[in-house]
């Protein structure tokens, strides 16, 4: 099962660094892993879509802040929210809301009641170690490596190495995390895209946010 010491391991190797045999270990390696850490958790969920981050909400329009104009209702962003994946108006996430508009960190719609799908930093998603996937633990751990290389090894080349394992093994981590699911919503006809995009506000298509053109 992956665990923290795991990942600094992995990141490590990258660097051709001797592993750590555990998280208190007073050396050079583990304190700059510790520096990176948590911002690198943030980070990785910021790149993807990734499946087993996602989270399935209902959102209730909130009372206390009711649009004077505009789209009807106003909802308060989800606490762990990354980024979106879908925003519908059925429970089975088959209907996307075309309407929906996010600004000054409300989203606003003309439905009450919206069913969100999103990448969630929760403790029990996307922060959840346990469920992280093979290729998203290498991965991370590359992006550690990248951030930490010059620090620890003080090598270029080891650093020019890293940067491009990194590109590398994010497309095949992202490529590996999109075939888990089939695509949630075909993609829409000729006739359906065009009244879609005569809008400015943002909409979904294959579960990526577009902006209306």
């Amino acid at each position: 099962m992956t665990d923290q010491l795991s990942l600094y391991n992995r990141a490590l190797r990258h660097l051709k660094v001797r592993r750590l045999a555990n998280l208190n270990e007073d050396v050079l390696a583990r304190y700059e892993m510790d520096a990176v850490y948590t911002e690198v958790k943030q980070a990785m969920l910021e790149k993807a879509g990734w499946k087993f981050a996602l989270r399935t909400s209902q959102l209730t329009a909130d009372a206390d802040d009711s649009p004077s104009f505009g789209l009807n209702y106003a909802f308060t962003l989800p606490d762990d929210l990354v980024r979106w994946a879908a925003i519908c108006l059925d429970d089975q996430l088959n209907v996307e809301d075309g309407s929906f508009d996010i600004k000054n960190g409300l989203l606003f719609s003309n439905s009450q009641i919206l069913y969100v799908k999103y990448v969630s930093n929760g403790a029990t998603y996307g922060f959840d170690l346990s469920k992280f996937p093979d290729n998203y633990c290498e991965a991370f751990a590359c992006e550690m490596a990248e951030r930490t290389a010059l620090l620890i090894t003080k090598d270029d080349a080891i650093y020019q190495k890293v940067q491009q394992d990194n590109v590398r093994l994010l497309a095949r981590a992202k490529n590996f995390d999109a075939i888990q699911e089939a695509v949630r919503f075909k993609p829409a006809g000729t006739f359906t895209s065009s009244r879609r995009t005569t809008g400015a506000g943002p909409y979904f298509r294959n579960g990526n946010m577009r902006l209306g053109g």
